[in-house]
């Protein structure tokens, strides 16, 4: 190879370096500017709820109750009709406040739909709870009628209605959990203030 050739290749080399390197700065800077601006959004969102922000997670204490509220990607495996298997990741936002209450087992209170109303037909146990229009928009599963209704009170139910979330009462904890990224302060202010109610029933049991 002659020495224009050389000098040739060499540029054309040092060309395609340069382009990679300036390709991973933009998307360096980028990242960057995208992960200061979660961190900002956060930053609001926890100062909304009188908590702070660290390490992904936004906690503190909330109307006098320990609160977390955090975003966990989970990992889905599945296989489809070809036999072929996929791996998704999903996004949750989660609420969790502590309780120190005595629960003998777990009350699940979430949205009726196709699949619930169908388990329904199949004999899956539901609990009526006394309001016509909350059973009709509910599905509730817990340790036993008196009990659920002391937690889930009027009040509760009401905010239940309006909000329209799925809840988790564990012996331990309220938690609220869904697919995909509620960062909106009313709907999470909201939520919140509803399983900080939870969390004082399940402790007057």
């Amino acid at each position: 190879m002659e020495a224009p050739e050389i000098l040739v290749t060499c540029c054309g080399i040092t060309l395609v370096i340069a382009a990679i390197a300036f390709f991973a700065v933009i998307l360096f800077v980028i990242g960057t500017i995208g992960r200061k601006r979660y961190a900002a959004k956060m930053n609001a969102l926890a100062a909304a709820l009188g908590c702070a922000y660290a390490n992904g997670v936004i906690s503190g204490d909330f109307h006098g109750r320990r609160m977390t509220l955090d975003y966990p990607v989970k990992t889905h495996h599945h296989t489809d009709s070809h036999g072929h298997h996929h791996t998704d990741r999903t996004t949750y936002t989660r609420i969790q406040v502590p309780h120190k209450g005595v629960i003998n087992g777990q009350i699940e209170v979430y949205k009726q739909g196709f699949l619930s109303s169908l388990g329904k037909v199949l004999g899956m146990q539901d609990i009526a709870i006394g309001s016509p229009d909350f059973d009709k928009e509910f599905i509730v599963k817990g340790p036993g009628e008196p009990v659920v209704r002391k937690v889930l009170d009027l009040d509760v139910q009401h905010k239940m209605m309006q909000l329209k979330v799925p809840i988790t009462v564990n012996p331990d904890r309220v938690q609220y959990e869904v697919a995909g990224e509620v960062t909106d302060k009313q709907r999470i202010l909201d939520i919140a203030g509803l399983m900080v109610r939870i969390a004082e029933n399940a402790e007057r049991q």
